[in-house]
């Protein structure tokens, strides 16, 4: 009896495998593993790729950010180059009685507030106050008090208190003058108040803002623009008080800047600062979590 290859006898056919299921035992084994591994580690590099590709930009971005700060820190420091330097202030009392040379009788040495009290020719300064920059804000200047006691006689006496070195404000500007007359006693005692401006920083001079006339107790005040003010400039409280015989004066004048409260340029500068580098972080965490589009991993 004859056999075939596949030991069968006679035409018994040859058996053959299922081909499907050894193709899918062969693709479970060997290309599925395979393909997982290539699609896990093309996730993963590709991954990698785009966190080094957005470190990489953002190490180009750094030098023109730096760049960037440089320039904006020299714009915001500008202006406070322009901004003028600050002025040491003077405040002077200078008397003068009937027309004769004004005596400086004290000065506050930079301190912002003098006082003055003594006898001058036949008058008595019981007690002159006053108080300015830096011990109060400038252009602020008070004549807290001014007492004097006259003598015999017909007499003129002239009390000059000036400010010098005010540097703020600048430009032409409203300046308020408050007249008060608390005492008159005497007969025939008067007394003229008025306010000067000087954009010289002189001393006991400059353009009258404002005026008052008292013979008997009273206020007033006026509201006027100074001319184009520059540091360094002064202003001056006058005041001229007639006697005609003993007689006693206690009066006061203060002068004030009506202005809105407006920045200095350092103060600007500081907030640009500020605001410059708040820019900056946001800037750069942005460009490493990738919110600007720099580290976003192109579509493949």
């Amino acid at each position: 009896m004859a056999f075939d290859e596949f030991g069968s006898s006679g035409s018994a056919q040859p058996r053959q495998r299922p081909v499907s299921n050894s193709v899918s035992k062969f693709y479970k084994l060997t290309v599925s593993p395979i393909a997982e591994g290539a699609k896990s580690l093309k996730s993963k590099g590709w991954s990698r790729l785009c966190k080094v590709t957005q470190a990489q930009r953002f190490l180009q971005e750094e030098p023109k950010m730096r760049k960037l700060a440089l320039t904006a820190a020299a714009l915001l420091l500008t202006p406070l180059l322009w901004a003028s330097p600050a002025q040491a202030t003077l405040i002077s009392i200078g008397l003068e009685e009937n027309g004769g040379p004004i005596s400086t009788v004290a000065t506050d040495g930079g301190t912002g507030t003098v006082a003055f009290s003594g006898a001058f020719g036949t008058y008595t300064a019981d007690n002159i106050s006053v108080s300015g920059a830096p011990a109060i804000a400038q252009p602020q200047l008070l004549t807290n008090s001014l007492n004097i006691g006259a003598g015999a006689g017909s007499n003129v006496l002239t009390v000059y208190v000036t400010e010098q070195g005010l540097s703020t404000p600048t430009g032409v500007s409203s300046f308020l003058s408050s007249f008060t007359s608390n005492l008159l006693n005497g007969i025939g005692t008067t007394v003229e108040e008025q306010t000067l401006i000087n954009t010289s920083n002189g001393l006991y001079t400059g353009t009258q803002l404002a005026s008052a006339n008292f013979a008997n107790i009273g206020t007033s005040t006026s509201l006027n623009n100074t001319p184009s003010l520059a540091a360094p400039y002064s202003e001056t409280a006058v005041y001229t008080i007639t006697t005609t015989g003993p007689g006693n004066v206690n009066d006061t004048i203060n002068i004030t800047a009506n202005m809105q409260s407006v920045p200095e340029p350092a103060s600007l500068g500081l907030l640009g600062m500020g605001l410059l580098g708040m820019a900056l972080m946001r800037r750069r965490s942005s460009l490493f979590r990738g919110e600007t589009g720099l580290g976003t991993a192109l579509p493949g």
